[in-house]
């Protein structure tokens, strides 16, 4: 019975098709086939005046397997999705082609292995030398908060005095809060809160140094993170709006890539 049904829905899908061709083309003279968008002439032709109708030519349409497909003369191209795309690998790109400030004399990722798996970068081989790194942030304490940090109302303490021995606390602390951070023994640690009235925040700056065999940039932005968060959390009951942004490193000074600084911009 599936077999009768499939084969008469065949005969009943070639027969649709014969009728569409001879619709296109014009090769039915019979009433039943008439374009029915044609339009009569409102005044008689002769003859001579007559188009003719267009010759026949070949179906451009056919059945095969049940499928609706199309001569070879009016092939649709047709593109394939299953060949591979390429793909550009960004990690291949020229370090020159990347832009100034994204680039350092050797910026390759150190903390990865051969594998792609974070390591600890293993400095036994690198000789100890004199680092020193700055770094800076900002706390936006707004209307509310400002006054009474700056006048000591505050009723946790001193705010700036608090902060700024936590950011040295911070700086020391480095290698246990971040993970694959080296312990340092630090020479010295600075840590500087200024109020600014403009903008109702407080501008912290930290410079740390060290003699060793790396770098202490993150030791200056811990410090600088830390005694941010103490501003914040020694206000947040008098204030909700409190935020804390551009953290950033300043310069540093010292190792295998040289000295760097943020207002120039350029490795020395």
């Amino acid at each position: 019975m599936f077999k009768d049904r499939l084969a008469a829905g065949d005969r009943k899908l070639d027969q649709q098709i014969e009728e569409l061709n001879q619709f296109v083309f014009g090769l039915s003279n019979s009433s039943e086939h008439e374009s029915p968008f044609s339009i009569a002439s409102s005044s008689p032709r002769s003859s001579s005046h007559q188009i003719p109708d267009p010759a026949p030519e070949e179906s451009i349409f056919r059945h095969t397997n049940g499928v609706l497909d199309v001569n070879d003369h009016e092939k649709v191209p047709v593109v394939n999705l299953s060949e591979k795309v390429p793909v550009v690998n960004l990690s291949d790109k020229p370090l020159n082609s990347l832009p100034k400030e994204h680039r350092l004399k050797h910026a390759t990722l150190t903390h990865v292995d051969s594998h792609g798996k974070a390591a600890m970068v293993n400095v036994s081989d690198k000789p100890s030398t004199t680092r020193v790194a700055t770094a800076s942030g900002k706390v936006l304490l707004g209307p509310v908060a400002f006054p009474l940090v700056s006048s000591n109302q505050i009723s946790k303490g001193d705010v700036l005095t608090v902060a700024k021995i936590a950011g040295i606390c911070g700086a020391k602390q480095t290698g246990n809060l971040i993970p694959l951070c080296h312990n340092i023994a630090l020479s010295n640690a600075k840590v500087q809160l200024e109020l600014d009235a403009r903008d109702k925040s407080v501008l912290i700056k930290a410079e740390v140094s060290a003699v060793g065999v790396t770098g202490v940039e993150m030791e200056a932005l811990t410090a600088v993170s830390v005694a941010a968060l103490t501003i914040y959390d020694m206000c947040k009951a008098v204030s909700k709006h409190i935020s804390i942004c551009n953290i950033q490193l300043e310069s540093k000074k010292g190792g295998k890539s040289g000295n760097w600084c943020r207002s120039s911009d350029e490795v020395q």
